[in-house]
């Protein structure tokens, strides 16, 4: 928050109940999505309150009837009413709801602002009932968070909803946004910016969903990846619990390895961070890299095709094409400077250029430029760097 970044929690609690997870700090949930996002508080303002239409919950209570030791809870304003089940079966599903309940005869007419499903069974058991609960109606949307417990929630709006409209109020993008989360009343959120991090012990399905993954909320991982990003770094790529594991594992005489769809450059500034000890497997495959060796294994010995594959992209350009290059101080460099001059491209030796930081505070990298035939360096020079810079580059 010192760094000027808008952080709070996305919850199915209610507003008021958030703070006593921060120690009682209030200042740290002031912007919050409540409720599943059916509450918005933007910097101690609630913004938005959505309401769920008593109809569909009928619906939802005749189809319940069938389902042995199951019930709903509903809230009327942040008061929870069993409007049907059982208190001892609800005591099972979500213990603190049952101590803090009222018994309610009637689903109240208006003015219901969450409410939630719960069963006796297993995580399997669960899926299959809400799942058939969902189909019911096209009022509201039911999904998983844990075992036995179930968030109803208007139909289309969910956390993701309320992220994409609170993104639009403050006017960012959600490109921008960093959101994390561990179970099923997160994907939708997941899905609504590319920077999604589950953390360790997520439900599968949020951990399949996730770009990120992070160690337990008791190494205090999201609070550490939360002070990395407002440095201006990357989030982290091992919890300190993992690392340890991996390398007693390494200790014992175990092998750890990495395979990712990310190039090196983009890899390298994880991977310096991690304790590989044999190579790891970049690019998709299209490379092997051993950071121990500093060791770059190029892509003719997995597919000779992938030399005709860079010919025929270059083939459909009607134009010059050209690219960015390190400069050739390294071996590394040097070869993949090499594997584009067998391909055309020629490198504009003796002029080199300041690439701009991809994110503020970032550092300047020397570059220079590769070209094929129809550009030429004494005279193209500024030209193709000022539109690289001006079109690729965030001002």
């Amino acid at each position: 928050m010192d760094a000027g970044i808008l952080v709070g929690p996305a919850s199915g609690r209610f507003f008021s109940w958030i703070p006593s997870f921060f120690g009682g700090d209030e200042a740290c949930c002031q912007t919050a999505l409540a409720t599943n996002g059916m509450q918005v508080y933007l910097e101690g303002r609630k913004v938005l309150q959505m309401e769920l239409p008593p109809a569909a919950l009928r619906t939802i209570m005749g189809a319940l009837q069938d389902v042995p030791r199951s019930g709903l809870l509903v809230f009327e304003g942040a008061r929870p009413l069993l409007v049907q089940g059982s208190r001892d079966d609800l005591a099972i599903a979500f213990p603190s709801y049952a101590k803090t309940c009222e018994d309610a005869d009637a689903l109240p007419e208006a003015g219901i602002t969450k409410a939630n499903v719960f069963l006796v069974g297993d995580l399997e058991r669960t899926r299959e009932v809400v799942g058939a609960l969902d189909a019911l109606t096209d009022e509201v949307d039911l999904d998983v968070p844990q075992p036995m417990f179930s968030n109803v929630v208007p139909a289309g709006w969910n956390k993701g909803a309320a992220l994409r409209w609170l993104c639009e109020r403050v006017g960012v993008a959600p490109e921008e946004t960093v959101v994390f989360g561990d179970a099923g009343n997160d994907l939708q959120m997941f899905a609504a910016t590319p920077n999604s991090v589950a953390v360790a012990n997520a439900l599968p399905e949020a951990r399949d969903a996730a770009r990120y993954h992070i160690g337990p909320v008791e190494d205090d991982a999201v609070p550490a990846t939360i002070e990395a990003l407002a440095r201006g770094e990357d989030i982290p790529p091992m919890s300190a619990r993992n690392r340890e594991a991996v390398e007693y594992f390494i200790q014992n005489g175990g092998y750890f390895s990495i395979s990712t769809g990310r190039a090196l450059p983009a890899f390298a500034r994880y991977a310096k961070d991690l304790p590989c000890n044999v190579p790891c497997v970049i690019a998709n495959g299209a490379a092997i890299y051993d950071f121990n060796k500093d060791c770059y294994v190029e892509t003719a010995f997995l597919d000779a095709d992938i030399y005709d594959h860079v010919d025929a992209l270059l083939a459909r350009f009607d134009k010059p094409a050209c690219l960015e290059a390190e400069l050739p101080e390294t071996e590394l460099a040097a070869r993949r400077i090499g594997f584009y001059e067998r391909h055309g491209l020629r490198l504009w030796r003796g002029r080199e250029y300041m690439q701009p930081p991809y994110r503020p505070g970032g550092e300047h990298v020397r570059l220079m430029i590769m070209a094929t035939d129809g550009l030429d360096a004494e005279r193209d020079f500024d030209r193709v760097v000022g539109g690289i810079i001006s079109r690729v580059y965030p001002k």
